[in-house]
């Protein structure tokens, strides 16, 4: 194929897009009033304190998920957990944090649930229960009581929103909800000890999915997972400050000069930070001679900002698509925000 004619010019090399699975410390707000909680995460972080079975892959899947939704694991909003060894790790949300969360809503007017029932003992009075919404042998009824006479058999919600005419309505079943003891045998300690109560959680749960689906899409609460997940850990605060620290101390800013070199030697960012981390101690100059000769190339210097010194800004690294603002241009001679991957040993914690 023949090049480009000489009154052609040639197309303009793409940018090489960074690996997503390359990062260092995420930080999002938690909150949307003034004393929101800034919430940091990293994939080492989640793999020692939230689940030291996590993946890489899944480490950061969960990071973006706990970004995008504005979770804090820390406070147990949210987990990650695993139901089998050969399956992959899972965000959970907890259940009380969607119920906050629908409860903003503008368009919210309330809600009504209760259980299903179906009257097994011709000889006990029949219970009045709410018209229209099931029929017979079948009862529902508001609230979680049982009706002596009565067997369980599954749960109802209905949300109502002033944007919609009718109610979303969801009606669930008991055997396809009640959550069991790895190995598929006995229920959970909850679901053996209050049934009623967790049948009806799990049916406030799927309804508001299904009437705010544009909120709550890809979540899936602790009242409606169905399996008893693997053991995770119990999160200690302190100790995730301390790591937080590390983490924080261990972020530097890159000048462009050195970030030019990096991109002419192919390096990602974990390798970028590798490699600052080895020669933290070496002078910034002394750093660029040592990247020319490994790129076997000699540098142009870098023009100088207006005060003599190379212009820096640091850019928090997002978790799941490069730095805040990537691809909208920026001004020039910003500098790189990269936090150090070094190996560091998992601490072995006992779970509570």
């Amino acid at each position: 194929m023949s090049g480009p004619g000489p009154d052609k010019p040639e197309a303009p090399e793409t940018p090489r897009e960074e690996p997503r699975e390359e990062v260092g410390l995420v930080k999002f707000r938690h909150g949307e009033t003034a004393d929101a909680v800034e919430v940091k995460l990293s994939p080492r972080l989640v793999q020692l304190y939230i689940n030291p079975t996590a993946t890489k892959e899944e480490a950061l899947a969960f990071i973006a998920f706990c970004r995008d939704n504005r979770l804090n694991p820390y406070t147990r909003e949210c987990y990650l957990v695993r139901y089998d060894q050969n399956e992959p790790a899972q965000p959970v949300v907890a259940y009380d944090v969607l119920m906050k969360r629908a409860s903003k809503q503008p368009t919210l007017r309330g809600f009504r649930a209760g259980l299903v029932l179906w009257r097994k003992d011709e000889a006990m009075p029949a219970v009045k229960g709410v018209q229209g919404l099931i029929e017979e042998p079948f009862v529902a009824t508001e609230g979680a009581l049982v009706y002596p006479g009565h067997e369980l058999f599954g749960a109802w919600c209905q949300v109502y929103r002033s944007d919609r005419e009718l109610p979303t309505t969801v009606v669930i079943q008991f055997s396809e909800y009640v959550k069991r003891k790895r190995g598929g045998g006995e229920p959970t300690r909850f679901w053996a000890s209050m049934p009623a109560t967790m049948i009806r959680k799990s049916a406030v749960s799927r309804g508001f999915h299904d009437a705010y689906s544009e909120l709550f899409a890809g979540w899936v609460t602790d009242a409606e997972a169905t399996r008893e997940p693997l053991p995770t850990k119990v999160i200690d605060m302190q100790q995730v400050e301390a790591s937080l620290a590390d983490e924080e101390r261990d972020t530097w800013t890159v000048p462009l000069p050195l970030v030019a070199l990096f991109e002419k030697l192919g390096w990602n960012k974990t390798k970028m930070a590798m490699w600052l981390g080895q020669h933290r101690d070496v002078p910034e100059a002394k750093q660029a001679e040592l990247l020319q000769a490994l790129a076997g190339v000699r540098a142009a210097p870098e023009p100088a900002g207006e005060d003599g010194r190379d212009q820096q800004q640091a850019v928090e690294l997002d978790a799941v698509g490069g730095p805040p603002g990537h691809g909208q241009g920026g001004a020039a001679g910003q500098g790189l925000h990269l936090n150090e991957e070094r190996p560091r040993a998992l601490h072995s914690h006992q779970d509570g």
